[in-house]
């Protein structure tokens, strides 16, 4: 899960576009390149990826968003 400030947000589209970003795409690296800190941490348990219909449908019924 990302969780990004409002007012990095808020220039967002005004970042130039990362090559390493569209080749890899991973829209974090936009704000690598543009000379931004990202920070992680460690959690415990598992997650659930979102890149399919059927993967958007599953995290839905276990948010209750059905």
């Amino acid at each position: 899960m990302y969780g990004f400030r409002g007012d990095v947000l808020a220039i967002w589209d005004q970042l130039p576009a990362s090559p390493l970003e569209d080749l890899e795409r991973l829209e974090q690296l936009r704000l690598i390149e543009a000379g931004y800190t990202i920070a992680t941490f460690v959690v415990e348990g598992t997650s659930l990826s979102v890149d399919t219909p059927e993967q958007l449908a599953e995290a839905r019924l276990l948010a209750g968003a059905a």
